[in-house]
């Protein structure tokens, strides 16, 4: 992240959760304020974490890929790991099945129905669910919620230098500076009140919600980038160009592009 000089005060919150590192740098002359917010921050977090973590034993993700292995269901899952697969299965449509939170399962897939519970029926037993390529922007939207007060002049988060929220500007700025960490590519965005992700074939291939079927992306190295509204969507997008650029299909689906503002691939072998 790029911060420059700025004329206004800076606060700096990092820990560590989910597997990756949280980073907040929030621009506020209310320090209690902030304070406080970066403890809301943790307390939510720390409430993703325990719904929507692959690799947390004790999360009711894994608790719930523990039930489906031998058995399809139905299965009544919370609110909050509800829509999270709700949003997974809407992106793997949209992408025409190149963002997969059932990669993990092939030839297994799901349904959800919502009445007083989110329900989920899979289609044969053994499905395994990863949210690994959407997690960190479903966090990121949510905790743009606790930022967005009045007593915040502009905040950049970063879970994992990969997916980014940012509110309002850097004062001083048009926008935020976010750039990708791998330095040898020329892959920067000018972000104002919109989220962002970046997908590498050379960081976490494997966890970005990847199908089996593309081998492809083996063959080179490429980073896609995607700024959309919804740091969610960003990262749903981002998987999308990546591999789709990999196959060399240079478009992203027709069905994704009304959540996108910008996107951009650069290989570097």
């Amino acid at each position: 992240m790029d911060t420059g000089e700025t004329s206004g005060q800076f606060h700096f919150d990092r820990f560590h959760a989910m597997g990756t590192i949280f980073e907040f740098l929030v621009a506020s002359e209310h320090l209690e304020a902030v304070t406080n917010d970066f403890l809301l921050a943790r307390e939510l977090v720390r409430r993703y974490e325990l719904g929507l973590s692959f690799h947390a034993e004790e999360s009711e993700l894994s608790l719930l890929n523990q039930t489906l292995l031998n058995s399809d269901g139905p299965t009544i899952c919370s609110p909050l790991l509800g829509s999270a697969l709700n949003l997974a299965l809407t992106g793997k449509h949209a992408t025409n099945g190149v963002f997969d939170p059932c990669y993990r399962s092939p030839g297994i897939t799901y349904a959800l129905t919502k009445t007083d519970h989110w329900v989920l029926q899979a289609s044969e037993p053994g499905l395994m669910l990863d949210l690994g390529g959407l997690g960190k922007g479903i966090v990121a939207d949510a905790l743009r919620a606790i930022f967005d007060g009045n007593h915040v002049q502009g905040a950049l988060l970063s879970l994992g230098g990969s997916t980014f929220v940012c509110i309002g500007s850097q004062p001083g700025r048009t926008g935020w500076s976010v750039r990708s960490e791998n330095r040898t590519i020329d892959l920067s965005f000018n972000v104002t009140d919109a989220g962002l992700s970046f997908s590498s074939t050379k960081k976490r291939g494997d966890d970005q919600g990847l199908t089996r079927s593309i081998s492809v992306a083996k063959l080179r190295h490429a980073t896609a980038a995607v700024k959309a509204e919804s740091a969610a969507w960003a990262e749903i997008a981002s998987t999308a160009l990546l591999v789709g650029s990999l196959s060399q299909q240079t478009k992203l689906p027709a069905a994704i592009n009304s959540y996108i503002i910008e996107a951009k691939c650069v290989f570097h072998d």
